[in-house]
């Protein structure tokens, strides 16, 4: 599944004119069951890590979200682009969804992931959650075990994005 959906991805982003592909493509897969993404274990959520291109485009992401609404997991918007439109899209389509606050680790330095960390932390606290999306770099890694346990103290929690989405 994987290798094929890369194939539809050139350039780090969705082209436009490939969205309608894209999304009979996965259509296709679904129905014939070749991508049951219900048997896929844990899935409960989808971003939207590339394609930033693409979330500029009210057509283009509705017909890839066409996709994710049919199955029901949650999305989250990513944000790769601030004039991104996929969060209140999907939002307006009914399909469970959020939109990242931060971004972690765009450096891969510890002291600037655990910077990152503390603003997530203050604007969960400010506005009763916030998203953050990083990758698990060694820095991210290291970033976490040093800011956690403050984090805790301060009284912010950890959830699965699933626990505040709606």
């Amino acid at each position: 599944m994987i290798e094929e959906i890369n194939k539809l991805l050139i350039d780090e982003y969705i082209f436009l004119e490939m969205a309608e592909k894209m999304q009979n493509h996965l259509n296709t897969k679904l129905e014939k069951g070749e991508y049951n993404v219900r048997s896929i274990p844990y899935l409960k959520r989808m971003n939207n890590h590339m394609g930033s291109r693409i979330t500029l485009d009210r057509e283009a992401i509705s017909k890839v979200l066409v996709s994710i609404r049919k199955h029901r997991p949650l999305f989250i918007d990513s944000r790769t682009s601030e004039d991104s439109i996929a969060y209140e899209v999907a939002r307006q389509m009914e399909i469970p969804s959020a939109a990242r606050t931060i971004f972690l680790d765009e450096v891969t330095e510890v002291s600037h992931s655990k910077k990152q960390l503390l603003r997530l932390g203050e604007l969960a606290q400010l506005n009763g959650y916030a998203i953050g999306i990083g990758h698990i770099y060694p820095s991210t890694i290291e970033a976490l075990k040093k800011t956690l346990p403050l984090l805790q103290r301060k009284g912010v929690e950890l959830v699965f994005t699933s626990e505040v989405v709606q």
